[in-house]
């Protein structure tokens, strides 16, 4: 199944967005979902979710 969503990010700074990216990528794979995330105008970002499958 896949899930895309977007989420506004309040105070968002476009330079840290490596590591705001890299958090929520990691929080989903420890729930089994592969994740996707681009940046989407200035504070907004993208996920693209897709439950993976268990290795």
């Amino acid at each position: 199944m896949k899930t895309q969503i977007t989420v506004d990010v309040l105070n968002y700074n476009p330079e840290h967005t490596g590591a705001l990216d890299q958090l929520i990528a990691s929080a989903l794979w420890s729930w089994g979902v592969k994740a996707s995330i681009k940046q989407e105008g200035r504070d907004r970002l993208l996920i693209n979710m897709e439950k993976r499958e268990h290795e």
